[in-house]
């Protein structure tokens, strides 16, 4: 059984990044993932300088 396994490695990592990608790219998460790309752009007003 684990040698079977074993042999679809490939296709459990492809699916894997393809459940990624999709939850990445679902329009519920949208907004979610466009402000954590912004999060390097933010001033921070707390940081001394």
């Amino acid at each position: 059984m684990i040698d079977i396994l074993r042999s679809f490695w490939g296709l459990w990592v492809m699916v894997f990044f393809t459940g990624i990608v999709l939850w990445a790219y679902w329009p519920k998460h949208k907004s979610k993932i466009e402000s954590y790309g912004q999060i390097p752009l933010k001033d921070d007003e707390n940081e001394e300088r």
